[in-house]
């Protein structure tokens, strides 16, 4: 193996951080894509179907993510999120 082959399988054994926000509070999740339930069970929002979970992007309306929607943290601008209890009619 060269110098050069040792470096790129190194580089391939390390972990992606994807540093996220939800509710101000910061996060590093270690997977490229996360679900709505992940997102709210990581931000403490349990039970989960109590709460919608939006991704706020910039210059843009908050979008409502699904419990089963994956989001992909390796697109840009995908780093903020708000969490909402939903009301008793909603959900």
């Amino acid at each position: 193996m060269t110098a050069e082959n040792t470096s790129a399988a190194k580089d391939s054994d390390r972990k992606q951080v994807y540093k996220i926000t939800i509710d101000k509070v910061h996060f590093d999740v270690l997977q490229p894509l996360i679900s709505g339930a992940a997102l709210l069970q990581l931000a403490g929002k349990v039970p989960v179907d109590q709460f919608g979970v939006y991704i706020k992007r910039k210059g843009a309306q908050p979008e409502r993510i699904g419990l089963d929607e994956d989001v992909d943290l390796r697109e840009p601008g995908v780093e903020h999120f708000v969490t909402l209890p939903l009301d008793q009619t909603e959900g």
